[in-house]
């Protein structure tokens, strides 16, 4: 390109090659980052490194309790069981606990960096999986992170509730996104921002803002605005019943039809397909 006079510099990273460009004779330059820049980028990697260590050491708190309908009589019993567990899982994890009652089960204090270990990030519920294997009857649990201890404790709460209603653990974080179920391939990131598009939708369908964000999350995870009462069934983790429920409500309000019915096999009985009617963003890659 030089001898055809096609180029008038070369700009060259690595120092090798600018030695023979310059025993050719061509005009050619060293492209380097000056102190500056070099300085730019170590203070936002350190910064980058600051804010991680600050996030593994924020306060979570993990609120197990008896879920309803467990025999009353046996209260006192289930719950030196309970206690007993979780003193059992958290040396045999050696995690670091500090377990405090509460009216209904207990909530245990930890860091964002144990749980993570105990939850392989928040994909897997070691805990309920461990109280399922050790206690004979069911228990919720509820992972709260917050930027301090208030708000990780309503935060833990709300985690509970939602795995009281749907039978699998949850995570609200500290910008107060839920996240879950864990222990599900059909994990999904719910987002704390109700848009003014879901309240309407909310309102007109008469659910709840967080059962609009589940069937948008659904939807975005399937790529599709057709769902069938199996398909919510099971990204929800409730009973075909309630997912019914939830698609009868769509469809009563005018936010879904039925688009056509599709069958499991020769002797099945056709399921609905609903065409969910309103818009819903698109997560981005």
């Amino acid at each position: 390109l030089w001898k055809a006079k096609k180029i008038d510099l070369a700009g060259c990273t690595y120092s090798g090659i600018l030695e023979r460009l310059q025993e050719q004779g061509i005009p050619s330059v060293f492209a380097y980052p000056d102190t500056e820049t070099v300085k730019v980028a170590l203070d936002r990697l350190l910064a980058e490194i600051q804010i991680a260590v600050m996030r593994e050491n924020l306060p979570i708190i993990i609120s197990v309790s008896k879920k309803r309908g467990n025999d009353s009589g046996d209260q006192d019993r289930n719950t030196v069981s309970l206690h007993k567990s979780l003193l059992d899982f958290n040396r045999e994890h050696i995690t670091y606990f500090l377990i405090q009652k509460t009216a209904d089960g207990f909530d245990i204090f930890t860091s964002l960096r144990i749980a993570n270990q105990i939850t392989n990030n928040f994909r897997s519920c070691q805990i309920g999986r461990y109280l399922a294997e050790h206690l004979d009857f069911e228990v919720s649990v509820g992972y709260g992170i917050g930027n301090d201890i208030a708000q990780a404790k309503a935060n833990a709460s709300s985690a509970r509730k939602e795995a009281a209603l749907s039978g699998s653990s949850y995570v609200v974080d500290e910008k107060n996104n839920l996240i879950g179920p864990l222990d599900s391939d059909q994990y999904l990131a719910i987002r704390s921002e109700i848009t003014p598009e879901i309240y309407r939708t909310a309102d007109q369908a008469r659910l709840s803002t967080l059962t609009i964000q589940k069937i948008v999350s659904i939807m975005n995870l399937l790529g599709t605005n057709r769902l069938t009462t199996q398909d919510l069934s099971t990204k929800l983790g409730v009973s075909v019943r309630n997912a019914q429920r939830i698609l009868s409500a769509l469809e009563k309000s005018g936010l879904a039809v039925v688009e056509n019915y599709k069958t499991s096999g020769s002797m099945g009985r056709p399921v609905k397909v609903y065409e969910i009617n309103f818009a819903y963003p698109k997560s981005q890659a």
